[in-house]
């Protein structure tokens, strides 16, 4: 385990998180661990380590069904992309969704990074309103609202 005392450093730890840097990937991943006043994170090895500041939330895009979308499927899938550019997700507690203010057990599926729930009991003919959020490993916070409207089916 690597870890820094906050203190020590000149900058603001608070966004601040340890990071390992893969050259064969090319790429910082993230592998902090929170820690009371400390920047720490776990490692397997040496290599290559960097504090970086992540103040950017995560990108929830391509939300299904759009927003001010009218659609005829009672039992519609709901879903989106959900994407973090650097300390990324490790849990799935870190998403949410509702459903006009109904928890909706949904599933991220990592490797095409969609979220998403097939609704199973028909919804109401009417406005809908669909709110996903999400939760990077830093604990920065987006959030995407889609209210549509159920015309049913003719």
């Amino acid at each position: 385990e690597i870890a820094i005392a906050g203190e020590k450093l000149s900058i603001d730890a608070a966004g601040a998180s340890l990071y390992y840097y893969s050259t064969q990937k090319n790429k910082w991943f993230y592998i902090g661990t929170q820690d009371s006043g400390a920047i720490a994170g776990e490692t397997r090895g040496g290599g290559r380590f960097g504090i970086l500041i992540d103040d950017t939330p995560p990108e929830i895009s391509r939300v299904r069904p759009r927003n001010n979308g009218r659609i005829k499927d009672v039992t519609p899938l709901l879903s989106c992309a959900l994407s973090d550019n650097l300390s990324g997700f490790d849990r799935e507690s870190q998403f949410e969704m509702t459903i006009d203010g109904i928890w909706a057990p949904a599933a991220y599926d990592i490797d095409n990074k969609v979220y998403s729930y097939q609704v199973r009991s028909p919804l109401k003919k009417g406005r809908h309103t669909l709110r996903i959020t999400a939760i990077d490993n830093q604990g920065n916070r987006a959030q995407a609202v889609s209210r549509f409207t159920i015309i049913g089916k003719n």
